[in-house]
């Protein structure tokens, strides 16, 4: 029996893919589609990598596993801590294998730190603390690649402020990062045989964050004369994975290894953002503070003194680094500036109802008895208030151009099922074209409700891709799938039964006529990981503390 191998590729999108394979450009990747099945592939709501890529290991929705951002919040308070796979309430595929005692291989996916103790090799991705390097499992992989492959790192750049000369520096990183981690790939794929090899390779996410505006002439920061040096970049680090993944393939046995290639949401232009705690405050949801220091913060706030400016500044003396955010509660740096600028630190928790938070700017409701100065009463109150909410946000525009802002509103109760629904945010919103997008940036990082994305000009899309191919896989055209699909078609490849809180479904229409497994039933286990859903659901919940 082969291997099932899955190369993801963060943020990857056919929108520039399918172009490219009608130039001629990414042959390794048009000639598994030319054989296998490709299509479309669903991010979760919302599609951001935490989220969309614990969904893809677990094949459960984000109810189920309980990670909807890079932080959480922590029980009976207003404070966030960065969310790690020990967050996660709900049991990854590896976790099935290796307990299956299949050999399993996991390198660079992202929300995998801490790394879990699988039967084999994980080595954790995005994000981690950059200072220690206890990111694999076991710790010693790391120094046999050091010894044998002279590379100490693999980890993808993130500079979040990218300052305007170091365009070439950024590609060449990205270049360095996927030639690296390629080398890492093969040298693991000969140590062993393994049944289950997974890596996701970042390079596709970091440039389209940053160049997206340099293919997309409708982008307010487009520039002509830069389209021209740094749009080809763009297309070269997508070219880049290619030949990665043609590396990675001659490791592989065509008569017996299945591939699927897949990314863990889409991607597009991303023009504004809408900060919606400004919104709050208008509208009196949120108050602020009436301190001293939160009256000299609101002072500087109106004259444009924001995180935004103070980070923008500091970036541009090279005060701060490209350091991992997620990780850096603590540094100097953003100590400095929460001294400076408006953050929830300022809020007047008792007179507040509203507040938004978190990349995609969702609304968490001030709820007595779950928030330690709530002020919403759960139960009729929370409801009308949800529901007028929902009604404002409907009515909500762009006072420039009339063009409503957000147009996907949900409540946690429809998108999400799960013992963890509690943790979720209240109200969920987004511009279906994802051009508008409720921006975090610390909370209140302009004074303006509607910018011009500080830091982005390409943003996440809902649509994924799905490239799969093998000795049973089918050739198929416009397959339509689900990121929680994946986990559930691994097991069944592997042979193993599927569990039955798996939210995803087994893919047997890409399957092949003459596959072993499309002629075998499917088999299930009734409840496999109930037990460790609801005891991960009750630690994560009765959490009081920092973790």
């Amino acid at each position: 029996m082969g291997k099932v191998v899955v190369v993801g590729l963060d943020g990857a999108t056919f929108d520039v893919i399918r172009p490219m394979f009608e130039q001629g450009r990414m042959k390794n990747f048009k000639e598994l589609a030319d054989k296998g099945s490709s299509g479309t592939l669903t991010s979760t709501i919302l599609p951001l990598s935490a989220t969309a890529w614990t969904s893809f290991a677990t094949g459960v929705n984000p109810g189920k596993h309980s990670i909807y951002d890079f932080s959480r919040r922590v029980k009976s308070s207003y404070q966030h801590v960065p969310t790690t796979s020990v967050d996660s309430g709900a049991r990854t595929v590896w976790r099935y294998a290796s307990d299956a005692h299949k050999k399993c291989c996991i390198v660079n996916v992202p929300l995998t730190y801490p790394p879990e103790r699988v039967n084999g090799i994980m080595i954790s991705g995005f994000p981690y603390p950059e200072t220690k390097r206890d990111f694999a499992y076991p710790r010693e992989v790391l120094a046999d690649i050091k010894n044998d492959l002279g590379i100490t790192h693999l980890h993808k750049p993130s500079p979040h402020f990218l300052r305007a000369g170091d365009e070439r520096k950024l590609v060449d990183q990205l270049f360095e990062i996927t030639s690296k981690q390629t080398e890492v790939v093969k040298y693991l794929l000969r140590r062993e045989s393994w049944d289950l090899f997974v890596t996701v390779f970042d390079a596709t996410d970091v440039i389209s964050h940053f160049f997206w505006r340099y293919i997309d002439p409708k982008n307010p920061k487009y520039d002509e004369k830069k389209a021209r040096e740094f749009g080809p970049l763009f297309y070269d680090v997508y070219e880049s994975v290619d030949r990665a993944y043609g590396d990675i393939r001659r490791s592989l046995s065509e008569a017996e290894d299945n591939i699927f290639v897949i990314s863990d949401h889409g991607f597009g232009p991303v023009y504004y953002a809408v900060y919606m705690n400004n919104w709050l405050i208008k509208n009196n949801y949120l108050k602020l503070k009436r301190s001293l220091g939160t009256r000299l913060r609101r002072q500087f706030f109106r004259i444009g003194i924001t995180t935004d400016f103070l980070f923008r500044t500091a970036k541009k003396l090279r005060l701060v680094g490209t350091g991992t955010f997620a990780y850096s509660t603590k540094s100097l740096s953003l100590q400095m500036a929460k001294k400076f600028s408006l953050t929830l630190d300022d809020v007047d928790w008792k007179e507040t109802e509203v507040y938004s938070y978190g990349n995609y700017g969702q609304f968490f409701l001030n709820v007595r008895g779950r928030e330690p100065d709530g002020r919403v009463e759960s139960g009729n109150q929370y409801r009308r208030l949800v529901s007028e909410l929902i009604m404002k946000l409907q009515q909500l525009k762009d006072p420039k151009t009339g063009r409503q802002l957000f147009d996907l509103i949900f409540t946690k109760d429809q998108i999400y099922f799960g013992p963890f629904v509690e943790l979720a945010p209240d109200i969920v919103f987004f511009d279906s074209t994802m051009t508008y997008r409720a921006h975090r940036l610390f909370e209140f990082g302009s004074r303006n409700m509607i910018a011009p994305d500080p830091i982005y000009s390409g943003s996440h899309r809902m649509d994924g891709i799905l490239i799969a191919g093998g000795p049973d896989v089918a050739h198929r055209e416009g397959v339509r799938a689900k990121l929680i699909d994946i986990a559930p078609t691994i097991s069944h490849l592997l042979g193993l039964p599927v569990s039955t809180e798996m939210d995803g479904r087994v893919m047997l229409d890409i399957l092949a006529p003459e596959s072993r497994f499309l002629r075998s039933e499917v088999r299930y286990t009734p409840g496999a990981i109930s037990d460790d859903i609801r005891g991960a659901a009750r630690k994560l919940l009765a959490l009081g503390k920092k973790v």
